[in-house]
């Protein structure tokens, strides 16, 4: 049994955007309508660290070069014919440790806020995004009391199936784009920590490199979503791999990890989408 936990987020949403809210333009292949923005930018520990503020509270600061002494082996991936692609993971893809870049921490909450936008420290950057209780229609108080009978991870599957009432339903598309000087690069891997099994759950990768010429905001898919299983002698359990929110109560934790190699500005648009 098995409960898919899908990101959405309400129209009515948009009247609460946190730190305001800003206007889709009319060019570049944009959504229209309501959106948050934010941009991460990368700067050098030596000299833009201590020169001041940089920027109001929709800022994400992550080093500005830390593929060669950070990255733990994981190489930086540069697309030649496009400035951004997004890589899904296709099934579960785990591992001891994440990439080992900057971490940018996502939260659910019931608005919008970057609460921390240092990402230069071993904390990491933080950004709360607005989620809403929704009732699971599968709830079932008889079929969740017979959860009991069963062991393992079927009666876990159960209880998320049946014993459930309400379940956080997030949805937004998110767009990306990457600004600055020509032939820099930078990758976000996406993670998703599975504090019982001490595993972190790789959800994709955004690869973003800077061409000449006009740059053009590209949307990213499936960002929230991951494949997961239960993890016995370094293998997934038959039957145990399932799709499921990065903020699903099986995780302790969703974050991009910032491999950098020179990119001065990223600017990343989410827009909510309507039930």
């Amino acid at each position: 049994m098995k409960k898919l936990l899908k990101f959405a987020l309400g129209f009515v949403l948009a009247l609460t955007f946190g730190q305001g809210i800003a206007m889709a333009g009319q060019s570049n292949n944009l959504l229209h309508g309501p959106y948050w923005q934010f941009n991460i930018i990368g700067l050098s520990y030596d000299t833009d660290v201590e020169s001041g503020d940089h920027g109001s509270g929709r800022v994400i600061m992550v080093p500005l070069d830390n593929k060669r002494n950070k990255n733990d082996g994981v190489d930086l991936l540069c697309p030649a014919d496009t400035d951004v692609r997004f890589v899904d993971d296709d099934g579960p893809n785990y591992s001891m440790g994440a990439a080992g870049g900057a971490r940018i921490y996502f939260e659910i909450s019931d608005h919008f806020e970057i609460i921390d936008k240092d990402a230069l420290d071993n904390n990491g950057a933080r950004i709360l995004i607005p989620s809403t209780l929704k009732y699971n229609p599968l709830h079932d108080a008889g079929l969740c009391s017979e959860c009991s009978e069963l062991k393992g991870t079927l009666k876990n599957f159960c209880v998320e199936k049946y014993c459930i009432e309400s379940q956080d339903i997030i949805e937004v598309d998110v767009w990306v784009r990457v600004l600055g000087k020509p032939n820099k690069c930078l990758n976000l891997n996406l993670f998703a920590y599975d504090d019982y099994q001490e595993l972190y759950f790789w959800s994709g990768r955004i690869e973003l490199t800077r061409k000449v010429g006009k740059t053009t905001w590209e949307p990213v898919d499936k960002i929230f979503e991951v494949h997961w299983c239960t993890v016995e002698s370094d293998e997934c359990v038959e039957g145990t791999a399932v799709e499921r929110s990065v903020f699903h109560d099986v995780f302790r934790g969703y974050f991009w990890d910032a491999i950098h190699d020179d990119t001065r500005l990223v600017q990343v648009r989410l827009y909510p989408v309507t039930p």
